[in-house]
């Protein structure tokens, strides 16, 4: 319990008290009333004269305490007004900073506007010097000048082209002024370059304007080996050339590479089997009326296409629900829950094979016809446009040409197999007539590459070569009559070592989406075969070491010369192939 003064005071009082009455003598309780009143009286005027004596302290306290009470106040008052102020402060700060970030981010585009800026200004800026060379001299005069000018002002005029140009800029009047001055320096260049161009070639085409014809006839007939670039472009499903229209075969005078009919019947037919394949899947199976439409809509991965029986296996259903992402319904490609659900089912396979039956006999026809003899072909439909890739006599590859062209048909016939499989529309009625196909046509292209090893072979033993195809018809040209080839001379290597590049290259091009470990174990046996003849070759008058060293350089300048314009520069096999004929380099050099 808490004492205060007064309590205590009392108490000290009483208890003094208590102690008189004790000590006193006297037994009459009279007395000692009298008495004890008496002291408590005199206590009580000396404690009010003492209060009397200390009430100016008291009051000068009690003032003291109510002027720091009214300080305290406006010390709160004062604080929470800087509070508030501070507050305030703090938006003005963030305000101010959200508009340096916005005044930085200003800068930054203007900084990036200004490069771009500077960039397209020196672009399209043209100085007066080059237009005075232009409109003042000839190319003749000054033609380094000349060269320098004319790439100046090809970046000027692509600069400025519109099509390419925003619709704000294309507006300024200064880069219409920019363009108008560039055309008309384009029209005088021009004029003047095509002078300056056709002047050297004038004598040329007098002399050979006459037997121009003949020329054409030799090389074509000499060079047959030659494979035109653009005809690669038909080994791709997804290559952007156009497919062969089915009306052109009534055309006597159309002509097309067999890869290209290949590549238009190909697309044709796995269009419409795959469409066909889905309607008859979802018409007479009934797939995808509960999970999946035809239309795209996408089936949840975790829903459940059927309870699990009995007798099935729990594992095997979560296997099948941990499947890759669901495929989309389309009109020729099934989706993986109407893949799941035509699992086991086979009822519309009989009705596929009646109705299809006919167009992939019609496709096997044609591809029967490419790789027959063309002296054993009909001269009838689509087939008759393209040359058979399978010669009239021995049954191998016709030439180089043919060999590319198969070797295309036969990625396309692999792709056409990956496209129904990704589409789940395989069967075996189409997956048998390509297969059959790949049967038939892959020991050709096996056949072709053989001759290749046999003919330099051949050539390194001096005997006569069997193979017809002689490294593509160079041993051809030797006399049959001889027992043994002519010695090898750096004109012979020279061409075998350009036809090797043309054949490596343009088969690795083939084969960059699916390589072929048996062709590519074909051209290993190719490479070393040729470097055994460049190597091993007695020397002669006509090939001596220097004529090693520079079939050699020359082989492989051909391949950088086409790696770094097809882009092959990076596949393992060209770096094999630079790595294993600088070894032989510095083994010849040694």
């Amino acid at each position: 319990m808490p004492v205060d003064d007064a309590h205590a005071e009392a108490l000290a009082y009483k208890a003094s008290s208590a102690a008189a009455l004790t000590s006193s003598s006297s037994t009459s309780i009279q007395d000692l009333y009298a008495r004890a009143l008496s002291d408590q009286t005199q206590h009580s005027q000396r404690q009010d004269e003492q209060y009397l004596a200390l009430a100016p302290t008291f009051l000068s306290l009690h003032q003291q305490a109510s002027s720091s009470k009214q300080l305290l106040t406006s010390l709160e008052t004062f604080l929470s007004t800087f509070q508030s102020d501070l507050s305030t402060l703090s938006t003005h700060i963030s305000a101010l900073q959200n508009t340096s970030h916005a005044i930085d981010s200003r800068l930054d585009a203007t900084r990036d506007v200004e490069i771009r800026l500077a960039s397209f200004l020196t672009d399209i800026a043209l100085s007066p010097r080059i237009v005075d060379l232009f409109f003042d001299t000839d190319p003749e005069a000054r033609p380094d000048l000349w060269l320098k000018a004319v790439r100046q002002l090809e970046r000027a005029l692509d600069a400025t082209n519109p099509t390419t140009l925003p619709t704000d800029t294309a507006d300024v009047p200064a880069v219409r002024e920019v363009r108008t001055v560039a055309e008309a320096c384009r029209n005088v260049v021009a004029s003047k370059l095509r002078s300056f161009l056709i002047t050297p070639h004038a004598a040329l085409r007098k002399a050979g304007s006459a037997s121009a014809g003949a020329s054409d006839a030799d090389t074509s007939s000499s060079d047959s080996w030659l494979f035109p670039s653009t005809r690669l472009q038909y080994a791709r499903l997804e290559s952007n050339a156009a497919t062969v229209l089915g009306y052109l075969a009534d055309d006597p005078t159309f002509k097309a590479c067999p890869e290209n009919l290949f590549r238009s019947l190909s697309l044709v037919l796995v269009d419409n089997v795959c469409s066909e394949y889905t309607f008859l899947a979802r018409f007479f199976e009934g797939v995808g009326k509960d999970g999946s439409s035809p239309t795209g809509g996408k089936s949840s991965v975790s829903t459940p296409m059927h309870e699990v029986g009995p007798e099935e296996s729990a594992s095997i259903t979560g296997d099948e629900m941990m499947e890759e992402p669901e495929l989309d319904a389309t009109p020729v490609q099934l989706s993986s829950a109407e893949r799941k659900q035509l699992k086991g089912r086979g009822a519309s396979e009989e009705i596929f094979k009646q109705i299809m039956e006919p167009s992939v006999s019609t496709w096997s026809s044609f591809t029967k016809s490419l790789l027959t003899p063309a002296s054993a072909k009909g001269a009838a439909g689509l087939a008759a446009t393209a040359t058979s890739v399978v010669s009239a006599g021995g049954g191998g590859i016709a030439s180089p040409s043919g060999y590319f062209s198969l070797l295309s048909m036969l990625q396309l016939n692999d792709a056409v197999l990956g496209l129904l499989e990704s589409r789940g529309c395989a069967n075996a009625l189409v997956e048998g007539a390509l297969m059959g196909f790949k049967i038939h046509a892959y020991p050709l292209v096996k056949k072709f590459l053989d001759d290749q090893v046999a003919a330099l072979t051949a050539l390194t033993s001096g005997t006569t070569p069997s193979a017809t195809g002689g490294m593509w018809s160079v041993l051809n040209t030797f006399s049959s009559t001889s027992a043994s080839v002519p010695p090898l001379t750096p004109t012979t290597a020279e061409v075998i070592v350009i036809r090797y590049t043309s054949l490596l290259t343009k088969t690795l091009w083939l084969l960059q989406d699916a390589p072929d470990q048996g062709i590519l174990s074909s051209l290993q046996r190719l490479r070393a075969e040729l470097a055994k003849t460049i190597t091993t070759t007695k020397a002669s008058p006509n090939w001596s070491q220097p004529d090693k060293v520079r079939t050699i350089k020359t082989l492989i300048s051909a391949i950088e010369a086409v790696t770094q314009a097809s882009a092959l520069g990076t596949h393992p096999k060209v770096q094999n192939e630079y790595a294993f004929w600088n070894e032989t380099l510095l083994t010849i050099s040694a």
